[in-house]
């Protein structure tokens, strides 16, 4: 995983199912993004519609590190929009977890970040 950026970009790139869609971003929120967190809402909202807002080939994300869950996000997306010859069933658990952060983990993330004040956090754990 910590080499995926290596990996050639997918001709056809797969969109996932997922029942919520991301929030589309205010351009205030977009310019108060990393780099790292930028390239997860680009890639992520790239996988739900189909149309990627950045170049993912010539982008890097930030250092693999068990603790950084954003950029593990962000690698396993990258995994799902490459060229990485994966068995039937390594592809299908990659689907799922592709699939959880598109549906779950990047929209909370990201209505986390809009909606920053420790009064919204009731809302954050109830959604």
């Amino acid at each position: 995983i910590s080499k995926v950026t290596k990996l050639p970009v997918a001709d056809h790139i797969p969109t996932v199912e997922v029942h919520g869609q991301l929030l589309k971003l205010s351009s205030d929120v977009k310019n108060s993004l990393s780099n790292d967190q930028r390239y997860l809402y680009e890639i992520t909202w790239g996988i739900c519609t189909g149309e990627f807002l950045g170049n993912l080939i010539d982008r890097e994300i930030g250092p693999h590190n068990h603790a950084r869950w954003l950029n593990l996000a962000s690698r396993l997306c990258r995994l799902w929009c490459s060229q990485q010859g994966l068995c039937s069933e390594d592809q299908h658990n990659l689907k799922l977890l592709v699939q959880f952060v598109v549906g779950v983990f990047a929209p909370i993330w990201f209505e986390i970040k809009m909606k920053s004040k420790w009064t919204d956090g009731p809302y954050h754990v109830l959604k």
